[in-house]
């Protein structure tokens, strides 16, 4: 049970990881197939292979198998008008850098948490287990309301979402306390399992929803000033 605990963590961990970096992808640069299959494909794939090197509890095995998995496909499914192939690589392997270093923040930040709460689980499956699901919460919680902010000039989002974000952010992190509090009296891995999905996977599509709207508004905005603009004598 211990295994199928460790497995299901590690695919949590790259199904969030490989949508973000697709997600990058696709917000970066123009896609060089239009049958969108083939980028499900990919990124199915992508998660496949990173999962099998995550099995062997490398964590060299794992950057390099993040750094090639991602790099290759920026390489062949994409394009940008610049014709920069190689710079398009490098940005995207210091894209999945910024990824690491929110994780590691998860990770340090709930191993804090639950130590100063004294509920650190003595089940090392458990706590790896919280640690990873924590991480890939503040990672999508750092990449929709901060990341996306440094690259898109005419990004726009309101006070309303922001606060938004914050509040769900900080309910998720109430509900990663409670867990902690139940599964320290009892190590039901199957409880853990659904209760780490279900959080980290409404928080990615909360977002994700928010992120959509935030797109809306910003065409939005850019039509209404391209009207403006030629409205104006």
């Amino acid at each position: 049970m211990e295994n199928l605990v460790y497995l299901f963590s590690c695919f949590l961990s790259c199904v969030i990881v490989a949508g973000l970096m697709f997600q990058f992808m696709g917000d970066h640069y123009e896609k060089a197939f239009v049958n969108p299959w083939v980028y499900r494909i990919a990124a199915a794939a992508s998660v496949v292979i990173v999962t099998l090197v995550n099995l062997k509890h490398s964590t060299w095995w794992n950057m390099a198998a993040n750094f090639l998995v991602f790099g290759i496909a920026s390489f062949i499914f994409y394009e940008d008008k610049s014709g920069r192939r190689y710079w398009r690589v490098l940005e995207l392997e210091c894209f999945f850098m910024m990824v690491a270093l929110f994780e590691g923040i998860g990770v340090f930040g709930i191993d804090l948490l639950m130590d100063k709460l004294s509920l650190m689980p003595g089940d090392m499956v458990i706590r790896n287990s919280i640690e990873v699901a924590f991480s890939k919460l503040v990672l999508i919680f750092f990449y929709y309301a901060l990341m996306r902010r440094l690259w898109k000039k005419d990004y726009r989002q309101s006070r309303t979402q922001v606060i938004l974000y914050l509040v769900m952010f900080l309910y998720s992190i109430v509900n990663f306390i409670i867990l902690a509090t139940a599964v320290t009296r009892k190590a039901d891995y199957f409880l853990l399992c659904a209760n780490l999905c279900c959080i980290v996977f409404a928080n990615l599509y909360l977002f994700y929803s928010l992120k959509v709207e935030d797109d809306k508004n910003s065409m939005e905005f850019q039509i209404a000033m391209m009207s403006a603009s030629i409205s104006a004598p």
